[in-house]
């Protein structure tokens, strides 16, 4: 015992930091548990907000989907018998009047719907955020543009700007591209899929305005030959923060 006792008397400073060695990493062991337990509990939560965002998806997504449709209807309308542009050949000043008087109600834009989508991106995996992200964007410049056309083509808001066929063709093609978005969700909005799908190609988009019988055939044709539309720019890349997007007040 006295050597024992001698021995402690003598490594006190070794013993002391041996201690300090054991306590350290106990503590440094249960925080990491603690915090492990926090992250779980913090992860379980975020899963349970993302379902209930989640749930109400789908009808927010058809809402979009109407809207969509809703301007195609428009735009359709002022085309001719057979999808041509009145001005494009011979410009006919009854027929413009014709279709003005007969135009269906201009689509409200569907905000709340849209800001329902950025609820989803505060709460969903990286990977879908950044798709729903796409679609938040591409939402609103649609909207800018088909604002833009509208005013200047319906309201007369500013004649300095001469509309031609290919205007209206594109914005034909926007509404369908926004479609065409909403569509690839679905499955992840009814968890029927794990992924947001890819937009659909040239043909997809196409046919949808054959199954809407829209457009006519030149819709279909411009459609197809300049899918998929030019915007938005590309998002971050993957390991970026996600942003949020500005809304749009002018045409892009």
């Amino acid at each position: 015992m006295q050597h024992v006792g001698y021995w402690i008397n003598q490594q006190q400073t070794l013993i002391t930091g041996l201690l300090a060695l054991i306590v350290g990493g106990a503590t440094i062991y249960y925080l990491h548990k603690q915090i492990g337990q926090q992250q779980t509990i913090a992860d379980e939560q975020n899963r349970r907000r993302l379902r209930a965002v989640r749930a109400g998806l789908p009808f927010t997504l058809s809402e979009i989907h109407d809207y969509a449709r809703e301007c195609i209807d428009v735009l359709s309308h002022l085309l001719a018998k057979g999808g041509s542009w009145n001005g494009d050949v011979e410009y006919d000043y009854e027929l413009e009047q014709e279709a003005l008087r007969t135009l269906p109600p201009l689509p409200n834009y569907p905000a709340e719907a849209f800001r329902a989508i950025q609820v989803v991106i505060e709460h969903a995996e990286l990977k879908d955020a950044r798709k729903l992200q796409e679609i938040v964007a591409y939402g609103q410049i649609q909207h800018s543009r088909f604002r833009g056309l509208t005013g200047r083509l319906i309201r007369k808001e500013d004649s300095s700007w001469v509309v031609i066929g290919a205007n209206v063709m594109s914005a034909i093609r926007d509404a369908t591209g926004l479609m065409l978005h909403i569509e690839r969700v679905y499955d992840y909005a009814r968890e029927t899929g794990p992924d947001i799908h890819d937009l659909g190609d040239a043909n997809r988009a196409s046919d949808a305005l054959l199954w809407m019988n829209k457009g006519g055939a030149s819709a279909r044709e411009y459609v197809r030959e300049h899918w998929p539309p030019d915007f938005p720019h590309r998002i971050p890349a993957q390991g970026t923060e996600i942003v949020p997007i500005p809304t749009l007040d002018r045409e892009s």
